[in-house]
């Protein structure tokens, strides 16, 4: 075989290779760092302009970047209807030159837009109007639908929210608007729509699943004379059945007697410095609400009025009243229970309060403990592992270390499931520093 034949076969197999080393995936971001650009772009196209606003700190953009933006079904829907961009929404001295030559336009979407979290998604015309938007982690399957929604008029964000204010919409879909204005901050929109549904809503519909669900979501905006806030005081174990989550009915009536008889004594309290009557407070409250609702809102009015007062010691003895009223349940929320006993082990020297949330920890432990971790996902390890750490914590504190060893061991042992590098070396740094005989608290 002579050289040429020899070069041609040559290229002639490596080439495949170049072009699969050369092909592009994910979302073909556009990099040009002027707006007028990249509107001719889209206009010359014939395109939506669709922005990803985000944050350097924020973990849900990191996840989109790493799961769902490479997907090729994410980029043959993006990178056929859509010119891409990114904006950076917060400042760091490492900022390109690109981000700061955008910084007045991320500024400008930040503020006309009420961003309230990130990441969060904007499409517009190439005239700069915005049509559709939507905010948060998704998988791939919702992030193709969401450019869907984005190319299709009667699905668009704001073509809904005319259509609502015009009273076009379906009732089944002003409810999910609601939901979705509620995600995105526009607070007042969900408010409105909520309480048009409410206007109508009593008798068994209030037992319907859908209305519950869409109730378990947007409680804040129920009132006390609702038909709907009734039936979830008087009939609780009914509405969680439903719901399929404990606490649900109580997390949204314990918020509307919050709001109607303890949020102003609270915030004039605040203003004026001075104690509220606890005593007062709640005997006044207990004329419009069983007792045993105003206890329970009367905790968290308590909790409020010494952190914002700074009495930890106080504040440490309103979590066990919570614990000896409610036991290891203050809602269903695990987090709840975890959350108070980290902060006494953190805050509190008083071995009696420390006792106490080890008590408390300890059953929960034994509340959750899975049978076989492998079957758990990475989340449900994670949170596991928090609450036995924080159990290790609070023995290690007491001083009893040889149980707070073999607890923390267990952690370490949890954690392989997280694949969480962070979560790893921070117990691990715990347990080297019981194995010495180091406080493992400030």
């Amino acid at each position: 075989m002579n050289f040429m034949k020899l070069l041609l076969l040559s290229l002639l197999t490596i080439q495949p290779f170049f072009a699969l080393c050369q092909e592009k995936h994910g979302i073909d971001f556009d990099t040009a760092s002027d707006w007028q650009a990249i509107r001719s772009t889209a206009s010359e196209e014939n395109k939506l302009i669709f922005i990803d606003l985000y944050a350097t700190w924020c973990a849900p953009c990191k996840f989109m970047d790493r799961e769902v933006y490479p997907n090729d079904a994410v980029a043959a829907e993006y990178n056929a209807h859509f010119v891409s961009i990114r904006l950076q929404a917060d400042s760091t001295k490492h900022d390109p030159p690109r981000t700061r030559r955008l910084r007045r336009l991320s500024d400008s979407l930040l503020r006309c837009q009420h961003v309230n979290g990130f990441p969060y998604y904007l499409f517009l015309t190439p005239d700069g109007k915005i049509v559709h938007k939507s905010i948060g982690v998704k998988s791939v399957l919702q992030f193709v639908q969401m450019g869907k929604d984005a190319l299709d008029p009667e699905k668009r964000y704001f073509n809904k929210v005319a259509k609502w204010r015009s009273r076009r919409l379906p009732e089944t879909e002003a409810k999910d608007l609601a939901l979705e204005a509620l995600h995105m901050g526009a607070d007042s929109l969900a408010e409105a729509i909520t309480r048009q549904h409410l206007r109508w809503l009593h008798g068994k519909a209030v037992f319907y699943p859908d209305e519950v669900e869409f109730l378990r979501n947007l409680y804040r905006f129920l009132l006390p004379g609702d038909s709907a806030f009734l039936v979830w005081m008087n009939e609780p174990t009914a509405i969680d059945s439903i719901a399929g989550k404990k606490g649900t009915a109580m997390t949204a009536v314990t918020y509307v007697i919050w709001k109607d008889a303890f949020d102003l004594p609270l915030q004039k309290a605040v203003k004026y410095r001075e104690e509220p009557d606890w005593t007062s407070l709640a005997a006044t409250a207990a004329k419009r609400y069983p007792r045993r609702l105003v206890d329970q809102v009367l905790l968290d009015a308590r909790t409020s009025w010494y952190a914002i007062e700074k009495d930890d010691k106080r504040k440490f003895n309103v979590y066990i009243d919570r614990y000896r009223l409610n036991g290891i349940d203050t809602g269903g929320n695990r987090g709840v229970n975890n959350n108070m006993a980290w902060e006494i082990f953190l805050g509190s020297s008083d071995s009696v309060q420390l006792d106490i949330a080890a008590q408390w920890m300890r059953k929960l432990i034994a509340f959750q403990e899975p049978n076989d971790k492998t079957r758990l996902s990475v989340n449900e390890n994670l949170l596991f592992a928090n609450l036995m750490s924080t159990y290790a914590q609070i023995l290690y504190k007491l001083g009893r270390q040889d149980q707070a060893l073999n607890w923390q061991k267990k952690v370490i042992d949890i954690a392989k499931f997280t694949h969480y590098k962070l979560a790893i070396q921070t117990w691990t740094a715990d347990l080297d520093k019981m194995e010495k005989g180091i406080k493992t608290w400030p």
